[in-house]
């Protein structure tokens, strides 16, 4: 597959920007689209990679910013929504690709390759998160047989430097008190580095026969919620004790997240009395999304352990590690 020009979408994200580098690094022309290509100026200095201002959810820019282009990377999605029937995932997860594969048809594009998530299903799953993710997905390929070569890969949690999983514990960890409360304690994960997501997506990107695959991504080792926090801790060189909630208070504790973050001021106000309220939000969606494991039972298994990495860049946040670096410069 002859593939000269990828637009991504989403791609000043996290894994958006492992996916670009990798493009550039190839020598393929990649045009990225943002409401404020501003923010992104580090993005620029890679070859052959431009930064265009525009909000996608406009079908007539989103399909201008199309034109020439040989294939499309959606990693467009949210993690949380702030309204509580799941309107927020559907509007990103369902209508966007929607709108997507609209542009594609219009500007003759051929080549698709979408972000779900682990264990998606549109009937089944029991989150709006996970639901929404699979109502996207099953939309696209209807399109794999009807002119448009679709790929969706579906990740367990993604780490790598600048995460929003290992970093927003840490965050949590920090402001917390010595006892530490762990809801859904035994739900597990095969968190996946963002490097090998990365280089799944782009070697892939190229190969016809890949056209209607949905391709699951886990990493080499499963872990529980316990076990996360607890390794967290020990990267930090901070002393906590763990304690897993019952799945009722798991639940009430989810709900009382909802109510806070739905009334406005609320959420400020308790992120100032309660000290890491903000990293330790934990939505009744969260919740729902747990009670199925985040782990893969036939996936593209990658090499890279969280052991590899994440002490890489948690560790900078060690003051042992800090101390030790002053000294060593000093």
């Amino acid at each position: 597959m002859n593939i000269n020009k990828v637009c991504v979408l989403g791609g000043t994200g996290f894994v958006g920007s492992a996916i670009v580098s990798k493009l550039a690094a190839m020598g393929i022309k990649t045009r990225l689209i943002s409401r404020h290509p501003e923010r992104h100026r580090d993005l620029l200095v890679l070859p052959n990679v431009e930064v265009v201002e525009a909000d996608v959810n406009d079908f007539n820019r989103l399909s201008y910013y199309l034109h020439n282009i040989d294939a499309v990377i959606n990693l467009i999605g949210i993690l949380n929504d702030n309204t509580l029937d799941g309107a927020g995932f559907r509007r990103m997860h369902i209508d966007f690709p929607k709108l997507l594969v609209q542009a594609c048809q219009k500007n003759n594009i051929k080549r698709l390759v979408h972000m779900s998530a682990l264990h998606a299903d549109a009937g089944t799953a029991p989150s709006h998160y996970l639901r929404s993710k699979g109502e996207g997905e099953n939309h696209l390929h209807i399109y794999s047989d009807k002119g448009i070569q679709i790929t969706t890969f579906r990740p367990s949690v993604i780490f790598g430097p600048n995460d929003d999983f290992f970093n927003r514990f840490a965050k949590l960890l920090k402001v917390t008190p010595l006892i530490c409360p762990v809801p859904r304690a035994n739900s597990r994960f095969a968190p996946v580095f963002v490097g090998d997501v990365a280089d799944s997506i782009v070697k892939h990107l190229t190969d016809p026969n890949s056209n209607g695959l949905r391709i699951d991504l886990c990493g080499p080792h499963t872990y529980s919620m316990m076990e996360i926090m607890q390794y967290t801790a020990s990267v930090l060189g901070i002393k906590r004790k763990f304690i897993a909630l019952p799945d009722r208070l798991s639940r009430l504790m989810a709900h009382m997240s909802d109510i806070a973050n739905s009334i406005p001021l609320i959420s400020p106000a308790m992120n100032m009395l309660i000290p890491g309220f903000k990293e330790a939000r934990f939505s009744i969606d969260n919740y729902r999304s747990l009670l199925v494991d985040s782990v893969c039972d036939d996936a593209e298994t990658q090499k890279t352990a969280i052991e590899d990495i994440v002490p890489q860049y948690l560790g900078e946040q060690n003051s042992q590690h800090r101390y030790d670096k002053f000294r060593s410069g000093a």
